[in-house]
């Protein structure tokens, strides 16, 4: 059935009242601790973003080794192995990738939105931090 957009979570997506509901986050420079909040087991003072209101403590601490890895190869493999047990629950179902816009002088060579891809900057050009 739907329903007036601006009721959507407020009266129905963060109560829990839907069986099923299409939205999107949005990501970020960090795309790992966002998540934890979207996969964590929901607390006495709140769900976080866990609309489904599923989790489990194996997800919980996968996701926290991940968060908190500071090696970049070892993050990866830490949140693939989180990855395996979220799908396991499958409540949350991505569709389709947002779009990604760039804004690039003409003169610029590849550059541009990069979809699930983190370019490594030094192979382009550009020294890090």
């Amino acid at each position: 059935m739907p329903v007036p957009t601006d009721d959507l979570f407020d009266r129905y997506v963060t109560p829990g009242d839907y069986d099923i509901v299409p939205f999107s986050w949005l990501g970020t420079s960090f795309p790992v601790s966002p998540l934890r909040s979207v996969f964590a087991r929901p607390r006495e003072d709140g769900i976080q973003q866990n609309y489904s209101r599923t989790g489990t403590a194996a997800i919980d601490a996968a996701m926290d080794r991940a968060i908190t890895e500071v090696d970049p190869a070892r993050a990866r493999q830490l949140v693939n192995e989180a990855d395996r047990l979220i799908w396991q629950l499958a409540t949350v179902l991505p569709l389709y990738q947002r779009p990604q816009l760039v804004a690039a002088r003409s003169t610029l060579a590849n550059f541009g939105a990069c979809g699930f891809l983190e370019p490594s900057y030094q192979d382009i050009g550009f020294a890090s931090g």
